[in-house]
């Protein structure tokens, strides 16, 4: 395989995202809301900051700026990333069996302390060299900032790097970074798997891909 960098998004790609849902629906019920699935697919893999504006958007609070939803939905993140996850099919082995092959980078919409955090609980962070929020750079996925930064952080041309990616907007901004993009499809919309260059029902079976 001709990659030296492996870059994973985090949320519903190595963990389920039992972080993002909670705290958005939070944000939703204090701007006297109920979560809305038909607006959460409207900003899915997108980052706090952007997430919150979609929410704002829609329920129009007069009590709330849109940076105020944003700094509120980040803290409910921080709360969230405390309470309970679990990792996603396959992750674990993937990471262990790919850690010695490539450099590993996680990139990735949650905030790096989020990020940093998931990565502890499940044993992952010492196999990571690189840790980018997307927070940290000017925009958020479908653009290609977040992989661009983590390219300039890691050395790696875009040639000598993939990415495994669960979101439409994730593969979108993946292939902006005129990135390789795998995907393991979180939700049922056909265009994840075909503007990806791969898709894989799991991680598990993404393994064979990787390894030989």
């Amino acid at each position: 395989m001709p990659f030296r960098l492996l870059i994973f998004d985090l949320d519903d790609t190595l963990v389920y995202s039992h972080i993002w849902t909670p705290a958005e629906t939070r944000l939703f019920n204090l701007l006297g809301e109920p979560f809305r699935p038909e607006v959460a697919v409207q900003y899915k893999g997108m980052n706090a900051g952007d997430v919150a504006r979609v929410i704002y958007e829609y329920a129009q609070p007069a009590e709330y700026s849109a940076a105020e939803c944003g700094r509120l939905l980040r803290r409910f993140l921080l709360e969230s990333a405390r309470g309970e996850t679990a990792a996603r099919p396959g992750a674990d082995d993937l990471l262990r069996a790919v850690g010695g092959r490539f450099a590993l980078a996680v990139a990735s919409g949650s905030p790096v302390e989020v990020i940093r955090l998931m990565l502890e609980r499940f044993g992952w962070l010492p196999l990571f060299s690189h840790l980018v929020s997307s927070e940290e750079v000017t925009r958020g996925k479908p653009a290609p900032d977040v992989f661009l930064e983590t390219l300039r952080r890691a050395g790696c041309a875009p040639g000598e790097a993939l990415v495994i990616e669960d979101s439409l907007f994730g593969v979108r901004a993946a292939k902006a970074a005129g990135l390789a993009c795998y995907a393991v499809p979180s939700t049922d919309d056909p265009r994840i798997a075909a503007e990806a260059d791969r898709a894989f029902p799991t991680l598990a079976e993404m393994m064979p891909a990787l390894t030989v």
